[in-house]
């Protein structure tokens, strides 16, 4: 299978993304056609599937599939939001700054997005951390009086 991605082609993408989304919430449905078709293609070839239309049959068979589309497709930078380290950084630099600016302007407001994990990731540190290090910094703050 080429990388370009013929009009034919593009329409059963688009019906495999769908599809994807719709049975595991994986969705992949904006990234771009020809980025998925160049990443798709050896997940393709080890599924023995000669076109999209194959690999949905093959999805069908094989739901665990689901986890190895995923990887495939998704860019592997999550380990820097699971470093130790940059959590660290997080709890000593950038959250006292914040909640100190935070005080001094009398909003006690705070909001924070964190990524949802994935299913193929074992041990989803930031999920836990993020609450743990804010619970710590205010009950610091409460001591001090601030």
């Amino acid at each position: 299978m080429e990388s370009e991605v013929t009009q034919h082609q593009e329409a059963a993408l688009d019906v495999l993304l769908e599809r994807v989304y719709r049975d595991s919430g994986y969705d992949f449905r904006h990234y771009r056609h020809g980025t998925v078709a160049r990443r798709l293609e050896s997940r393709l070839l080890a599924a023995g599937a000669k076109s999209y239309i194959d690999y949905m049959r093959f999805l069908d068979a094989h739901p665990e599939e689901y986890n190895l589309f995923a990887n495939y497709l998704t860019i592997k930078v999550s380990r820097f939001f699971r470093s130790r380290y940059t959590f660290q950084q997080m709890a000593t630099k950038i959250l006292p700054e914040l909640l100190s600016n935070k005080v001094k302007q009398r909003d006690f407001s705070l909001r924070f997005w964190s990524a949802g994990c994935n299913a193929y990731i074992s041990k989803p540190i930031h999920t836990r951390e993020l609450p743990k290090i804010i619970d710590q910094m205010l009950q610091e703050h409460k001591k001090l009086g601030d």
